[in-house]
């Protein structure tokens, strides 16, 4: 892995300090809220580039234990309000607030999530599944349900996949069945992806977002090298280092 050019270095710490003091001119409490926030979490000197990949699932050890310790940090410190703007604004900010939901197991923003199921545009909900698999109760079933029925209809890219998991996840933790309307021949899944789902493969995908938010170590990177498709050694991609 290569370390970022002096030259990269000092731009971003530039645009931090730009960030930041224009965040301190702004009159607007409000839009310094937004200012501040977007700093703080989606701008804090690029751990959470690692969000909108999903490339936290392939992390080294050293990295991972790294990036789970700062996100764990950040979702306990997080207020509430803090948190439904990050909700509020474009799909970056709306990827890591929902990571730090689920990272945090912020309860306090649940009803938020209904919320966000319930309306008509879904763009950047994509990881309203894991979310709602680490808050773990009957009401966070019917938030993923109540999505699937509006994104699967609308042909949404992004999100039903991992929700469709989530609510299986939450299907054998609770012991009911509200996955089953969505897998059935020719219902839901199937008229939107065009093919049935794969169960199994389901549960081990939202697996893996489980193990990262709970502390423990996802297994796509170790699948990948013993599959061949990387070396042994393999330290991963050139990733922003954290500060």
């Amino acid at each position: 892995m290569f370390p970022l050019h002096p030259v990269h270095l000092l731009q971003r710490r530039w645009e931090a300090l730009n960030g930041l003091a224009v965040e301190m001119r702004t009159r607007d409490p409000q839009r310094a809220l937004e200012l501040r926030v977007t700093r703080r979490y989606v701008k804090a000197h690029g751990r959470y580039w690692y969000v909108f990949s999903g490339a936290a699932l392939l992390l080294p050890t050293p990295r991972l234990r790294l990036f789970q310790r700062r996100l764990h940090r950040d979702a306990r410190r997080a207020t509430a309000r803090e948190l439904e703007t990050l909700l509020s604004l474009g799909w970056r900010e709306q990827a890591v607030g929902l990571w730090l939901i689920a990272a945090g197991r912020r309860v306090d923003l649940r009803n938020r999530l209904a919320d966000m199921a319930a309306g008509d545009e879904h763009h950047g909900l994509a990881d309203i599944g894991p979310a709602a698999a680490c808050l773990g109760e009957d009401q966070d079933a019917e938030t993923l349900a109540r999505y699937l029925h509006v994104a699967l209809a609308q042909g949404d890219e992004d999100g039903p996949r991992l929700a469709l998991a989530a609510l299986l996840h939450l299907d054998d933790r609770l012991g009911t069945h509200r996955a089953q309307e969505f897998l059935t021949t020719d219902g839901p899944w199937e008229r939107y992806a065009g093919h049935a789902a794969d169960p199994d493969d389901l549960r081990r995908s939202i697996a893996e977002y489980l193990a990262l938010f709970s502390g423990g170590r996802p297994t796509s990177r170790a699948e990948l090298v013993r599959d061949g498709a990387y070396p042994p050694g393999w330290r991963g991609w050139h990733l922003p280092p954290f500060f």
